[in-house]
Order: structure tokens, then C-alpha cells, then sequence
């Protein structure tokens, strides 16, 4: 019974995290760059920027499990935290970029 539980939390995994990393964000930004490019050479050097994203993050998934057994559960609350807030600024700066443009008056 066990063994089915750990095959279940593995499996939970991907579909949890592929809207995490591929989200509409994502896309949407892939599809406001492209639309910038001009040329062959811009829209390639996009494709080779989204190419170097994924081996980034290739590594990043394929050496969690390792970093997670070595953090602390206190580093791992830090960590939470901390690119919570990261995520946050983000967030933050994101609205007030689309405030300005639907009302340029507060520019």
C-alpha cells in the first residue's frame, strides 16, 4: 500500500506543475515576442532563448529531488517564502505596467 502511495504523489506531480511552468503567462509572452521579431535571425534567437530556458530548467527538475534532501526544513520555509515574494514583485509589477496602459493618465 505504500509503494501505491508513492506512485500516486509521482504521478500527481505533472499535472500540478505543467500549468506552473507552461501557464498562459507563458505563452502569452512567447506570442508578444514573436510578434515583435523581425526577421528570421530575431525569431530564432527567441527559439534559442526558449531552448537555453528549457535545459535550465531540465536541470532544475532533474536535481530537485537531490537539493530537496539536502535543505533543511527551514531553508525549504526561507526558500517558500522568499520566491513567494519574488513572485509577488512580479505580480505587482505586471498590474501597475497594465494600469498604465489602460489609463495613461496615471503614467
Amino acid at each position: 500500500e505504500q509503494g501505491e502511495i508513492q506512485n500516486l504523489s509521482g504521478l500527481a506531480f505533472y499535472p500540478i506543475t505543467f500549468p506552473m511552468i507552461v501557464g498562459p503567462g507563458t505563452i502569452a509572452t512567447l506570442i508578444i515576442y514573436a510578434g515583435h521579431a523581425k526577421g528570421i535571425e530575431q525569431t530564432l534567437e527567441i527559439g534559442g532563448i526558449v531552448g537555453v530556458i528549457l535545459l535550465l530548467l531540465f536541470a532544475v527538475l532533474f536535481f530537485a529531488s537531490f537539493f530537496g534532501k539536502v535543505l533543511s526544513d527551514t531553508m525549504r520555509v526561507i526558500m517558500t517564502r522568499l520566491m513567494g515574494m519574488i513572485l509577488l514583485a512580479i505580480a505587482v509589477e505586471m498590474m501597475v505596467a497594465g494600469c498604465k496602459v489602460v489609463l495613461p493618465g496615471l503614467a
